[in-house]
């Protein structure tokens, strides 16, 4: 978002890719088509619940989604969308939510999505 480009750093040092700024951290597009297109670019998303979160379940990208207290089913397109709805575990707050479970969900979410994929994600989320 607007209020986060302090990341932008951090995010390249790290090896992220971060299209829609550029070198010097200006915003390159404010158009909703270009967003639209950088997600069709995507294979997977993984997101808290957030606006973002829309545009790549309509761009047809797999999304697994994380909710606190709002309602998973209510927010998320079905067949695009999978949820981690966290008061469902006992925490209310997703800054909570024990990152042991949130790596088994994702790799529930990942395991069917990557059968051609080798996924070495273990080694990222090490990192993280």
């Amino acid at each position: 978002g607007p209020d986060e480009f302090e990341y932008i750093d951090i995010c390249r040092n790290d090896g992220f890719i971060c299209p829609e700024w550029s070198a010097n951290k200006e915003k390159i597009s404010k158009n909703i088509l270009y967003t639209m297109n950088l997600a069709k670019e995507m294979d997977y998303c993984l997101s808290n619940d957030s606006g973002t979160s829309w545009f790549f379940q309509f761009a047809n990208v797999k999304t697994l989604k994380i909710f606190g207290n709002t309602n998973s089913i209510k927010f998320s397109r079905p067949g695009y969308c999978s949820s981690i709805q966290t008061s469902k575990f006992g925490f209310n707050d997703i800054k909570d939510f024990p990152i042991e479970l949130y790596k088994n969900k994702l790799m529930s979410f990942l395991r069917p999505l990557t059968t051609t994929w080798n996924l070495e994600l273990s080694l990222a989320i090490k990192h993280s």
